[in-house]
């Protein structure tokens, strides 16, 4: 068990896009016009809704012009060298295909998903929400990362983050970041901030 992993629970924030492309490191590929394209097209929680992202912002401040919070998910892959991504919970992989491009060519590096892929869930009894259930089986959420980013460094895990942190303490799996984003609720976000202090 690691105690020196850095828990991401939110932030805000962008990155302007210099003469077309930004690379935040010499490891990673550029983030070009088009990749962010891509990744909003496909990852972004508004891609299967009325959003427009050629000219509005997702919930994440994403769009055609910024990754909006997707410039803190690979910054801080970036600056804190991570290896060993787990992200709890994803309506559609927006952070974890961040954070897949930022550490893709790390050796050994990766990003876990973990995500029951629930169609639709209530947060604290009075808001619903939904996504498509994408996550459900792996290997199909897997191959949606190689299909529209080229990554094969994400790995889906269909459960519940009490089940998936159960199953890493008994395999002594650690993490470099983790991003708390599953289910919003008071008590499951404590149990989920909990749980990570001991992975």
């Amino acid at each position: 068990m690691v105690s020196e992993g850095n828990i991401l629970t939110a932030g805000i924030g962008d990155c302007p896009v210099m003469n077309g492309c930004v690379s935040m490191s010499r490891e990673m590929r550029s983030i070009t016009p088009t990749l962010i394209e891509s990744l909003v097209r496909h990852f972004s929680h508004g891609a299967m809704t009325h959003y427009d992202p050629a000219r509005q912002v997702g919930t994440q401040r994403e769009s055609f012009q910024g990754l909006g919070f997707g410039w803190i998910y690979i910054s801080v892959a970036d600056l804190l060298h991570a290896r060993r991504i787990l992200v709890i919970g994803s309506g559609r992989g927006f952070a974890a295909a961040c954070f897949g491009l930022a550490v893709e060519n790390r050796t050994d590096a990766g990003v876990w998903l973990v995500d029951p892929g629930f169609e639709t869930w209530t947060v604290d009894g009075k808001v619903t929400d939904s996504a498509p259930g994408m996550w459900k089986d792996p290997a199909q959420g897997e191959r949606h990362f190689q299909e529209h980013l080229g990554l094969q460094n994400i790995t889906c895990i269909p459960r519940t983050s009490d089940e998936a942190f159960a199953d890493f303490r008994r395999q002594d799996l650690s993490f470099d970041v983790i991003l708390i984003d599953g289910e919003h609720s008071f008590i499951q976000s404590t149990r989920d901030l909990e749980n990570a202090l001991t992975c």
